[in-house]
């Protein structure tokens, strides 16, 4: 056999391997290449795409510069407390991908904004809950609010919350709507992860 003849027997017989390998390897959960997830998905679930399907249990490590402050988003000051709480420990409403430069949902499946930009209405998704199990409501989204511009507690994220002096209107037309109202357009509005951000447990808390 030549030294050529050679090399294409070696080389097919790897390629032989590694596909009969990867035809009988797997992970648990997942069968035919599809992630199957013992775990019911409630309405409205939020999905994303991902290299690798994840687990439940475990452990997350997260590396910082420096310990939080705080673990109150509210009153957070300082990107040691908020590079943990948001987006982490927190969800808001909405997020924003810098990779696509897009807004989307996070709590809220959809929104809608009036002609005039002054009226937002927010449909949070079903089945949200918080990690205690205690179903997320348009409620909870207006206690937070609420706590966000309670002048007494001096929160640090206040401003973002009042346009010209004149603070948000927010109201529950039900369970899973939330409408807020501003004084005049906000550029801002929607990529306000923050002031629009982590939804607080009323039960819970008081």
């Amino acid at each position: 056999m030549s030294r050529r003849g050679s090399w294409v027997t070696l080389v097919t017989a790897l390629l032989s391997t590694v596909l009969a390998a990867a035809g009988c390897g797997g992970k648990a959960g997942i069968a035919g290449g599809t992630f199957a997830d013992s775990h019911p998905l409630p309405l409205d679930t939020m999905t994303v795409q991902v290299q690798e399907p994840g687990s439940y249990g475990g452990r997350f490590v997260f590396v910082t510069t420096s310990g939080p402050k705080t673990f109150n988003a509210i009153m957070a000051n300082e990107t040691s407390t908020t590079d943990m709480t948001d987006s982490r420990l927190f969800a808001g409403l909405t997020e924003f991908d810098n990779a696509t430069q897009t807004n989307y949902g996070l709590l809220a499946k959809s929104w809608d904004v009036s002609p005039d930009g002054l009226t937002w209405t927010w449909h949070l998704r079903r089945g949200a809950a918080f990690s205690d199990g205690h179903p997320i409501t348009a409620e909870d989204v207006l206690f937070s609010f609420q706590v966000c511009m309670d002048d007494s507690i001096h929160p640090s994220i206040l401003d973002f919350l009042q346009i010209d002096g004149k603070k948000f209107e927010l109201s529950a037309p039900d369970s899973h709507t939330v409408v807020i109202k501003i004084p005049r357009p906000y550029a801002l509005m929607i990529r306000s992860r923050r002031p629009i951000g982590a939804a607080i447990s009323k039960p819970l808390t008081r």
